[in-house]
């Protein structure tokens, strides 16, 4: 998984206080690892100073119950990993039980406009380009994310 992704997995599945908590010790490790990774991103505490080996051990433990946490989201009970498509099929099959036909249409006819979107905006290695869209394009994709949250809401998703 994408490191974009795995961020906006947290986001999805942290409270806010988590996910700045989060965040920080992330920001935390990446310093470390700017400062010491070697040419092929590889860090080696046990070169370090005791200090610092201490700092970073801290910092895993630390991480580690957020690590557990995303572990045990992106994994179903069937040990899969859920892809986007598989997600998304679910949620809606979910909003077809769950919500009215009209309810449903509204909410299906957003997924398919937003999806339309993505397919503009994301690269097949899952990077976001949301430049290439046009200020109108992007007022009406906050647009239709404003109205899709109230539906992701009913379905019990955690959003931010």
């Amino acid at each position: 998984m994408r490191l974009e992704a795995k961020l906006q997995t947290a986001k999805a599945h942290f409270s806010e206080e988590e996910f700045v908590q989060y965040m920080d010790l992330l920001k935390q490790l990446g310093q470390m690892a700017v400062k010491y990774a070697d040419s092929q991103g590889n860090m080696h505490p046990e070169q370090w100073s005791t200090v610092e080996q201490e700092r970073y051990n801290l910092l895993a433990a630390e991480l580690e119950p957020f690590f557990e946490k995303l572990e045990a989201v992106s994994v179903g009970s069937s040990k899969k990993r859920m892809d986007e498509e598989q997600f998304w099929t679910e949620q809606l099959e979910q909003a077809e039980k769950t919500f009215t036909k009209e309810q449903y249409r509204e909410f299906k006819s957003v997924y398919e406009q937003m999806k339309k979107y993505k397919v503009m905006v994301m690269d097949k290695d899952g990077s976001i380009h949301e430049e290439r869209l046009s200020a109108e394009q992007k007022d009406d994709l906050n647009q239709l994310e404003r109205r899709l949250i109230p539906y992701l809401k009913r379905l019990e998703l955690n959003l931010r």
